[in-house]
Formats: structure tokens, C-alpha cells, sequence
């Protein structure tokens, strides 16, 4: 006949195998896998998912980012009416190699800077223009057009196409001071007299050295 100590003791020993099978119940027996990848036999150890190590570089994250900086820039595409100019435009292309700009952000750079310049000189064409019409408006109210016609005539006859270029293009052909000279120039002229200018005679304004000469 079993005592009941002894019958408890073989019940408690029931459990305790009970918790041997059953790691649920129990302790993890599953013995620890070894973190390093070296294969049983020796050799190389293999690489993690999702790439080879990169040599040198121990860190995935906290490495510089890779530049496409070209070791030097091709010739940029500028507006028909911006021109290149080659001293400024070898500072940019060494200040863009300083910051690390690609080819594509420094065209970028470029494309916004000829915008920049294509808006001031169009602000600058705009004032011009608007200066010429006010000009020309007070020269109409102070001229017949007898008088600009005078002052066509000997404008055409005295000044080369670049001084007429320039007149036209800097609008002071409009302006009331210039068409009156011309004026004046082109009235000497048909009364057959040279203009004078301060009160003195030609020959002795253009030769004063030469006071006696045309005495």
C-alpha cells in the first residue's frame, strides 16, 4: 500500500515532466541561436537580407550622401537675349562646384538668374520708352513740324547712323534740347551761316590759339 507521501510525490513529479514537454507551460528549452551567420563548416560569413556591405562603411545611416558634382559643367543654356560672359560665368561654375550642385541645379541657378536680369531690362526698357513719349510730347507742343523737319534734315546730313542709333534708342531724339539743336543747325545752314555757340565766332572758338588769323 503507497502512503500518501509518497502518492504526492509522484504527482508532483507528473507535473514537473509536464512542463518539460510543454515549453508553453514552462521555461523556453529551445537552445539560443548564435547571432553570427559563419556557416558550420568554416568560410565566409553570409551577408543580410537586402545587400552587400558596403567596404569601409560600417554604418548604413550617417554616411555623406552621394553627389553627381561633374568635374566640370557643361555650357549652360541661356535666353537668346542674355549673353554669356565668360569671367562671371567662371566664378559661378567655381561657387557651384564649392556648394555641390550638379549639373541640373546649376542650370537651375542659371535659368533663374537670366529670369532676374530679362526682368530688369525689360523695367529698364519700360522707363526708357516712358521717358521718349514724354519728351517727344514736350517737343510737339514746342515745335511746329516745320522745325522737326529742319532738324531731320541736318541731323541726316551731320551725324553717322550710330549717333542717329543712339538717339533712337535712348529716346533723346524726342528730346526737346536735341531736336532745337538740330533745329538751330539745320536754320544756319539754309540761311547760309554757321551756328555759333556763346557769343563767339567759329574761327576763333575752333583755333584759339590763333586770335589774329581770320582778322
Amino acid at each position: 500500500m503507497i502512503s500518501t507521501t509518497t502518492q504526492n510525490n509522484i504527482e508532483d513529479w507528473k507535473f514537473d515532466l509536464q512542463r518539460f514537454a510543454d515549453p508553453a507551460g514552462g521555461a523556453d528549452l529551445t537552445p539560443p541561436v548564435d547571432a553570427d551567420t559563419t556557416p558550420a563548416g568554416g568560410g565566409e560569413p553570409t551577408p543580410p537580407e537586402g545587400g552587400e556591405p558596403t567596404p569601409g562603411n560600417k554604418s548604413l545611416l550617417g554616411a555623406e550622401p552621394k553627389t553627381n558634382v561633374p568635374d566640370a559643367y557643361e555650357n549652360f543654356k541661356l535666353p537668346d537675349n542674355v549673353k554669356w560672359d565668360e569671367t562671371t560665368g567662371s566664378e559661378f561654375k567655381t561657387a557651384a562646384k564649392e556648394m555641390g550642385l550638379s549639373q541640373e541645379n546649376a542650370q537651375k541657378l542659371v535659368d533663374l538668374g537670366a529670369k532676374i536680369v530679362g526682368g530688369q531690362e525689360s523695367a529698364m526698357q519700360k522707363m526708357v520708352t516712358d521717358q521718349s513719349e514724354a519728351w517727344q510730347k514736350e517737343s510737339l507742343q514746342q515745335f511746329k513740324q516745320a522745325d522737326i523737319d529742319t532738324a531731320n534734315k541736318a541731323l541726316m546730313q551731320f551725324a553717322d547712323k550710330d549717333v542717329i542709333g543712339l538717339l533712337q534708342s535712348t529716346g533723346l531724339g524726342n528730346h526737346p534740347l536735341i531736336v532745337g539743336l538740330f533745329n538751330n543747325i539745320g536754320k544756319a545752314m539754309a540761311e547760309g551761316t554757321m551756328p555759333t555757340g556763346a557769343g563767339q565766332a567759329v574761327p576763333s572758338r575752333l583755333y584759339p590759339n590763333s586770335p589774329g588769323m581770320y582778322e
